[in-house]
Protein backbone atom coordinates (compact mmCIF):
# COMPACT_ATOMS: atom_id res chain seq x y z
CA UNK A 1 0.00 0.00 0.00
CA UNK A 2 3.00 2.36 0.77
CA UNK A 3 4.98 1.75 -2.35
CA UNK A 4 1.17 2.29 -4.36
CA UNK A 5 1.11 5.32 -2.65
CA UNK A 6 4.72 6.72 -3.03
CA UNK A 7 4.41 5.39 -6.93
CA UNK A 8 1.38 7.44 -7.51
CA UNK A 9 2.19 10.66 -5.70
CA UNK A 10 5.87 10.21 -8.07
CA UNK A 11 3.26 10.03 -11.30
CA UNK A 12 1.27 13.36 -10.05
CA UNK A 13 4.60 15.08 -9.30
CA UNK A 14 5.32 14.84 -13.00
CA UNK A 15 2.29 16.35 -13.76
CA UNK A 16 0.10 13.47 -14.74
CA UNK A 17 -3.13 14.04 -12.45
CA UNK A 18 -4.60 10.08 -11.54
CA UNK A 19 -7.54 10.66 -9.90
CA UNK A 20 -8.77 7.18 -8.87
CA UNK A 21 -7.81 5.00 -5.75
CA UNK A 22 -5.49 2.84 -5.69
CA UNK A 23 -7.30 -0.59 -5.45
CA UNK A 24 -5.27 -3.16 -3.42
CA UNK A 25 -7.27 -6.93 -3.77
CA UNK A 26 -7.69 -8.47 -0.60
CA UNK A 27 -8.80 -12.41 -0.12
CA UNK A 28 -10.17 -11.80 3.43
CA UNK A 29 -13.10 -9.75 4.53
CA UNK A 30 -12.15 -9.32 7.99
CA UNK A 31 -8.96 -7.26 6.81
CA UNK A 32 -11.05 -4.94 4.87
CA UNK A 33 -13.31 -4.40 7.97
CA UNK A 34 -10.48 -3.85 10.35
CA UNK A 35 -8.85 -1.42 7.93
CA UNK A 36 -11.89 0.17 7.08
CA UNK A 37 -12.97 0.40 11.82
CA UNK A 38 -12.03 3.13 13.34
CA UNK A 39 -11.98 1.28 16.46
CA UNK A 40 -8.73 -0.29 17.41
CA UNK A 41 -9.60 -4.02 18.69
CA UNK A 42 -7.35 -5.58 21.42
CA UNK A 43 -8.02 -8.79 19.77
CA UNK A 44 -5.43 -7.48 16.56
CA UNK A 45 -2.54 -7.71 18.82
CA UNK A 46 -0.67 -10.66 16.66
CA UNK A 47 -0.64 -7.95 13.64
CA UNK A 48 1.95 -5.93 13.35
CA UNK A 49 0.42 -2.27 14.70
CA UNK A 50 2.53 -0.09 12.26
CA UNK A 51 1.34 -1.70 9.01
CA UNK A 52 -2.13 -1.91 10.60
CA UNK A 53 -2.40 1.78 11.26
CA UNK A 54 -0.40 3.07 7.91
CA UNK A 55 -3.26 0.53 5.60
CA UNK A 56 -5.84 1.88 7.87
CA UNK A 57 -4.27 5.46 7.24
CA UNK A 58 -4.68 5.33 3.63
CA UNK A 59 -7.86 3.87 3.57
CA UNK A 60 -9.40 6.65 5.39
CA UNK A 61 -7.51 9.47 3.36
CA UNK A 62 -9.42 8.01 0.11
CA UNK A 63 -5.47 7.07 -1.23
CA UNK A 64 -6.44 3.23 -1.30
CA UNK A 65 -9.73 1.70 -1.79
CA UNK A 66 -9.62 -1.92 -0.38
CA UNK A 67 -11.72 -4.81 -2.65
CA UNK A 68 -12.47 -8.22 -2.23
CA UNK A 69 -11.14 -11.19 -4.53
CA UNK A 70 -12.19 -14.50 -4.33
CA UNK A 71 -9.01 -16.60 -2.87
CA UNK A 72 -9.13 -18.84 -6.40
CA UNK A 73 -8.94 -15.62 -8.41
CA UNK A 74 -5.97 -14.25 -6.31
CA UNK A 75 -3.36 -14.59 -9.41
CA UNK A 76 -0.59 -13.67 -6.84
CA UNK A 77 -0.75 -16.86 -4.64
CA UNK A 78 1.49 -18.22 -7.96
CA UNK A 79 4.42 -16.17 -6.33
CA UNK A 80 3.44 -17.65 -2.58
CA UNK A 81 2.21 -20.75 -2.29
CA UNK A 82 2.78 -24.04 -3.91
CA UNK A 83 0.03 -25.39 -6.55
CA UNK A 84 -1.61 -27.80 -8.27
CA UNK A 85 -0.53 -28.71 -12.29
CA UNK A 86 -3.87 -27.14 -13.02
CA UNK A 87 -4.06 -24.55 -11.18
CA UNK A 88 -0.44 -23.21 -12.15
CA UNK A 89 -1.86 -24.27 -16.44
Amino acid sequence: TCEAVCLKRTVTNLDVPIRDLILVYCDKMSNIHLARNIIFHAWIKHIEVHYHFNIRKHVLARYVDLQHINTHLQTTDIFTKALGVDKLR
